[in-house]
């Protein structure tokens, strides 16, 4: 593997038998979950994966004491 910058992600998975757009969800990170990212208009179609590399999101984990939450609009 690469760094850890370079081979991060985060991943969804929509599980509903339906598209779901993420448009204006908010992922936030961190210990205190300080640190966000806003999507932009983003299907994830039913039963399908979304792949977002900390490339994009500019989102790093901690290897410690981490956390991710997604936050509707």
């Amino acid at each position: 593997p690469l760094t850890d910058a370079d081979d991060e992600y985060i991943e969804f998975y929509n599980s509903s038998t339906s598209d779901i757009n993420l448009k204006d969800y908010v992922i936030k990170s961190g210990s205190s979950l300080s640190v966000k990212h806003v999507l932009a208009d983003t299907i994830v179609p039913a039963g399908e994966y979304l792949i977002l590399p900390s490339s994009q999101t500019k989102i790093a984990l901690a290897n410690s004491g981490s956390s991710v939450a997604l936050f509707a609009p």
